[in-house]
C-alpha cells in the first residue's frame, strides 16, 4: 500500500509551500487508494509553538485535506529515537563530540563513504534500481527529477543529536518514516541535499528495506523569480488566504496547478477530478511561479458558482454591524423619517437580515468573499458623498435635480410586487426617453444617490436590493444635497 505523509515543523504559520506539499502527497495517496499521514516534527522545543500546531491543523481542515490515523508528535517519541541512536553508538557508527552525537559518513576501516553492509542493503533495495553507491557516488531515482547523483568523497560527518539531547531532523525523520511504513516522501527540492545522508542513515539503522521513494517538488517563487518571503509576501494559509476571503475549493485548485501540469488545457478541477488526474510525473522541475491574479481569477470562478445563500451565511455578521452603524448615524442626523421605519436598511427593523439580494448584485464584481463583504457593506451603509458627484460630467445641477425628482415620484408609485430589477430599470429608461434626458442624467445620478460611489452595481440592482423605502429615502437625500 502506498503511504505518504506531511511532516511540518510548528515553528510558524501554515505556509503555502507546506500546503502545496500536503496537497500533492494527499492527491498521490488518494489516487492510489493509499494512506496519508500527518506528523508534527516538534522536537525543536524553543521554536515549536502550540499555536502553530493549531494553525496547521486549522489550515489542513479548511482545505479539506484529511489524514488517516492519529497525528504523530515527535516530541512524544524521544525514547524511540534514543534507542536507535544508542545502537549506532554501540556499533561504532556514531560518536560523541562536545556533547553532540555525530554520524560517521565514512568507515574508518574502508575508503568508502559507508561500510559494505550498508552498501549491500542499498543496492539490493527495490531490485537494484532505486538507490546505489558505487565509487563513493550515491544515486537515487527521484519521481520528479529522475536520477540524482551525489559525490560523497568530500562529505563530512554530521550531527544527528544536539548537545542538549534533541535528535535532529536528519535522523528522526528517517526513523518515523520507516516505522510508519511511509513508501513515498513528497517534499520540497530544498531537501534534495539531505537525501543521500538519509539513505546512509536508513541503511546504518538497519532500515534499508524501508527506504522510501522520493519526489522533490519545485519551490514557489514570485513573478520576479525571487523566493517567496515569509515577511513580505502572502504565505499564511489562514491569515493571507482563508481570512482574506479565498474559498478552499479555489485554493486547492490553484495549489494543484502550482508546479503540476494536467494533461489538457483545463484549469478548473473539482477535488475528485484532481485525484483522478494527478500524476507525480507531470510535476515540473523548474520553480513554480506564484500568480496572485490567477488565484483571484480562479477564486472568482468559484464565487460565481456558489449559491447566494451559502455566501450570505458567511457574511451575515457584517450586515448587522453595518446596519447598527448606519442606524446610529441616521438617528443623530436630525433628518425626519417615516414613522413606519421603512427606511431601515436590510430589514433590520425585523432583525431578520437577509443579504441574498446584496450578494446577488455584487457577486459578479467580486474576486473574494472579502470583496463581497466590502461591496455589500458599502451599499448597506448610508452613502456619504459630495453633491458634485451626483452631476453627470455632461450635465448640470438643474437637470440632475429634475431627473431625481421625477425618478422619486415614479419609483414611489410602484407597488411592492412591481419592485423588481427589470421594472425599476424600465421605469428609469422611460424617464430618459419621455423627458429628453441623457442616460447620464438619470442612471449616473441614481447610481451615486443609491451607492454614494462612482463605481457600483447598476442603480436598478441597488434599488431592488435595498428595497423601496430605503431607495426613496436615499433619492430624497440626494435631492436635498442639490
Amino acid at each position: 500500500m502506498i503511504i505518504t505523509r506531511l511532516a511540518p515543523s510548528p515553528t510558524g504559520k501554515f505556509h503555502i509551500g507546506t500546503a502545496r506539499t500536503a496537497l500533492f502527497a494527499w492527491l498521490f495517496a488518494r489516487k492510489n487508494n493509499g494512506k496519508f499521514l500527518l506528523r508534527v516534527e516538534d522536537t525543536d522545543i524553543e521554536r515549536s509553538k502550540k499555536e502553530y500546531v493549531g494553525d496547521i491543523l486549522e489550515g489542513m481542515k479548511w482545505l479539506g485535506l484529511n489524514w488517516d490515523g492519529e497525528i504523530i508528535y515527535q516530541s512524544k517519541r524521544l525514547d524511540i529515537y534514543r534507542k536507535y541512536v544508542d545502537k549506532l553508538l554501540s556499533d561504532g557508527i556514531a560518536y560523541k563530540k562536545d556533547g553532540a552525537i555525530f554520524f560517521k559518513i565514512r568507515n574508518p576501516k574502508s575508503d568508502l563513504p559507508a561500510n559494505s553492509v550498508w552498501q549491500a542493503g542499498i543496492r539490493n533495495n527495490n531490485q537494484n534500481t532505486k538507490y546505489k553507491i558505487q565509487n563513493n557516488i550515491i544515486s537515487f531515482i527521484d519521481l520528479v527529477r529522475g536520477e540524482i547523483r551525489f559525490d560523497l568523497n568530500d562529505d563530512k560527518d554530521f550531527v544527528i543529536v544536539k548537545s542538549d539531547g534533541t535528535p535532529l531532523f536528519m535522523i528522526s525523520n528517517c526513523i518515523d518514516d520507516a516505522e510508519s511504513g511511509v513508501t513515498h516522501v513528497v517534499r520540497g527540492e530544498d531537501h534534495i541535499s539531505n537525501t543521500p545522508r538519509q539513505i546512509l542513515l536508513y541503511s546504518a539503522l538497519g532500515l534499508e528495506d524501508k527506504i522510501p521513494q522520493f519526489a522533490h517538488i519545485p519551490l514557489i517563487f514570485n513573478a520576479d523569480h525571487t523566493k517567496i518571503s515569509k515577511r513580505q509576501d502572502p504565505v499564511s494559509i489562514t491569515d493571507d488566504f482563508r481570512d482574506q476571503g479565498f474559498l478552499p475549493e479555489a485554493m486547492i485548485n490553484y495549489l494543484a496547478l502550482l508546479g503540476w501540469h494536467p494533461t489538457g488545457e483545463k484549469e478548473i478541477f473539482s477535488i475528485q477530478e484532481l485525484v483522478n488526474e494527478f500524476d507525480l510525473s507531470r510535476v515540473q522541475k523548474s520553480p513554480a511561479i506564484f500568480d496572485m491574479e490567477k488565484l483571484l481569477s480562479i477564486n472568482h470562478h468559484y464565487l460565481t458558482e456558489l449559491p447566494n445563500e451559502q455566501i450570505s451565511v458567511q457574511l451575515d455578521h457584517i450586515c448587522h454591524s453595518r446596519v447598527e452603524s448606519a442606524s446610529q448615524r441616521i438617528s443623530t442626523s436630525g433628518i425626519q423619517r417615516k414613522n413606519d421605519n421603512s427606511w431601515i436598511p436590510c430589514q433590520a427593523r425585523n432583525d431578520n437580515i437577509d443579504i441574498d439580494r446584496f450578494v446577488e448584485i455584487v457577486k459578479e464584481r467580486a474576486k473574494t468573499l472579502n470583496d463581497i463583504e466590502r461591496f455589500v457593506g458599502e451599499i448597506i451603509e448610508i452613502p456619504d458623498y459630495n453633491s458634485e458627484m451626483l452631476v453627470f460630467k455632461k450635465s448640470d445641477k438643474n437637470a440632475t435635480k429634475k431627473a431625481l425628482k421625477i425618478a422619486l415620484d415614479q419609483l414611489d408609485s410602484l407597488d411592492q410586487s412591481s419592485w423588481t430589477q427589470e421594472k425599476i430599470k424600465s421605469t428609469l429608461e422611460s424617464i430618459v426617453v419621455e423627458n429628453n434626458f441623457s442616460n447620464g442624467d438619470v442612471f449616473w445620478s441614481m447610481r451615486v444617490a443609491l451607492s454614494g460611489a462612482e463605481k457600483s452595481p447598476p442603480p436598478e440592482n441597488i434599488a431592488w436590493a435595498i428595497e423601496k423605502g430605503e431607495c426613496i429615502r436615499r433619492i430624497s437625500d440626494a435631492i436635498d444635497k442639490l
